[in-house]
């Protein structure tokens, strides 16, 4: 129905007047559900009730009521197959019912009866996307260009978004042009544009689409926000400061806190500074070392923090409290997040980015190791279920080279789902779980210490040993995240991190390999 971007029913053997069949669609698409069935089911009681019995299918649907609907649909492709709009509404109840692989195909068989239904071509190819077929979707989209010019500027950035997540960047920029050149208003065209060209380290016209694009549309944050990590990717921190305050998580303000001024600098001494966490672990690491400013310029900075980081983050310099946004919250002042500190402070130098090790251990027992020429801490993934936690992870296989050096005791600081992949066969009994009485940190930062060396993948713990001042190891992807910049084996964020990047998408034998080299000349 109308309701799914679909097309009518054509009352091909139905009863229903034309006027009352209106009103039932528009209520339908209204999602005035009662009213639909109420204004349709006389119409059930009539001889000829085919186009009745269609359009409750399609209300069953929208109610919820999976099991009927598609029991209905069945029985209405049995008694007419030769229509292509059944066989589309069909499609629309199986994916509202979450089957989707039947609701594409439910899909090819509208296409199959009528090759110009440009919303079922659509919903093919969106659903071909969603089930991870991307040669499909792109197919499906391909055909969709040819067939509907009015689908063109949809298709061709979903053409080039689906090459730019498969990692065929040239194919999303040569898509991504066209839309642009076609559309030269689609602001998230030039925008997507940008992070194909910067993905292909094409920078510089990739910082010229990110501005054409927040020319197009100021109000767009997206653009400025991707043209902000470029910026600072390159170490021009002044602007990609000022431009990373268009980011999302800026946004999410503790609703505590909603009442407060952003902290600017010129409150009065020994202002209450309320510095809240809008970011990743890692990132609340990385920012934190800049909360002494405020205690230079006189104000008494309180940080609000999630469990896992309290106890370390309580003893950066500068911080006067680390607690819970569930505990009561003093008299504050003003509050700030704390991945806007570098802007709020004007830094736009490197020099300024690096005050030394800032976060210590708690005291506490040393942790038994076992005895080995090198004790080395190892993350091979991300810890979440995101595409970037899957673009920046590796599998113990790409590592293998790494273990069969002699004399090193592998321990494993892997958290999340990945962490059983050290019980699976072959690696099992190669690589201690150390992960045991982790359950902050801290705590982390205490084994971190007795580590000869960490070898980790971009995630908090690269941050937590180079706050520590520990020597660490980073596997970088290709287009890896700012902070790391663009190429390189420093940063001036952490002194003691060397950074092994990949020099091929999606490739990491030659990270390793080299990561391999190092590592036996220790």
């Amino acid at each position: 129905m109308a309701s799914e971007g679909g097309p009518p029913t054509t009352g091909e053997g139905g009863a229903i007047g034309a006027e009352e069949r209106r009103a039932i669609v528009a209520a339908l698409d209204a999602g005035r559900l009662d009213e639909a069935e109420a204004l349709c089911r006389p119409w059930l009681q009539q001889p000829d009730c085919l186009e009745a019995l269609i359009l409750m299918a399609c209300i069953r649907s929208a109610q919820g009521q999976h099991d009927v609907a598609l029991a209905l649909f069945g029985d209405l492709a049995g008694m007419v197959p030769h229509r292509a709009d059944i066989a589309y509404n069909h499609g629309s109840a199986l994916r509202r019912a979450g089957r989707l692989a039947e609701a594409a195909e439910a899909w090819r068989r509208a296409l199959r009866l009528r090759p110009d239904l440009t919303a079922a071509r659509h919903n093919l190819a969106m659903t071909l996307k969603e089930l991870g077929d991307t040669a499909g979707a792109i197919e499906a989209f391909e055909t969709l260009l040819e067939l509907s010019p009015e689908s063109e500027a949809e298709a061709l950035l979903q053409i080039g978004n689906l090459h730019y997540l498969s990692g065929d960047f040239p194919a999303a920029t040569a898509r991504y042009r066209a839309l642009v050149t076609r559309y030269p208003g689609d602001v998230l065209g030039w925008t997507n544009l940008g992070q194909a060209l910067k993905a292909e380290h094409k920078d510089d016209e990739a910082e010229r689409s990110f501005r054409r694009a927040m020319a197009t549309d100021p109000a767009f944050d997206l653009a400025a926000f991707d043209l902000s990590c470029l910026l600072l990717s390159h170490q021009r921190w002044a602007e990609g400061f000022a431009l990373y305050e268009r980011r999302k998580s800026r946004h999410k303000r503790p609703p505590q806190l909603a009442d407060l001024p952003s902290w600017r600098g010129d409150e009065p001494i020994g202002t209450l500074v309320a510095l809240w966490h809008d970011q990743g672990y890692g990132d609340a690491i990385q920012f934190v070392r800049f909360a002494a400013a405020l205690i230079e310029r006189g104000h008494c900075p309180v940080l609000l923090i999630a469990p896992p980081l309290r106890r370390l983050l309580a003893t950066a310099p500068g911080i006067a409290e680390a607690r819970g946004l569930e505990e009561p919250l003093p008299p504050f002042g003003a509050e700030l997040a704390l991945a806007s500190l570098p802007q709020r402070l004007g830094i736009a130098a490197a020099e300024a980015l690096w005050p030394g090790p800032y976060l210590t251990a708690p005291p506490a027992p040393p942790p038994a190791l076992p005895a080995a020429r090198l004790k080395v801490g190892l993350v091979w993934a991300g810890a979440g279920a995101y595409l970037k936690d899957a673009a920046r992870s590796l599998t113990l296989e790409h590592l293998a080279p790494l273990f069969e050096l002699p004399d090193i005791a592998w321990l494993s600081l892997q958290m999340g789902p990945r962490a059983a992949d050290r019980d699976a066969a072959p690696w099992r009994g190669r690589i201690a779980d150390a992960t045991a009485g982790l359950d902050d940190f801290a705590a982390t930062a205490v084994l971190v210490n007795q580590l000869d060396l960490v070898i980790t993948v971009d995630t908090a713990v690269a941050h937590l040993a180079g706050a520590l001042g520990r020597p660490a190891w980073v596997l970088l992807r290709d287009d890896g995240d700012w902070r790391w910049g663009r190429d390189g084996e420093t940063t001036p964020w952490y002194p003691t991190l060397r950074l092994f990047r990949q020099t091929t998408p999606g490739q990491w034998d030659e990270p390793v390999e080299a990561l391999r080299d190092a590592l036996k000349k220790l």
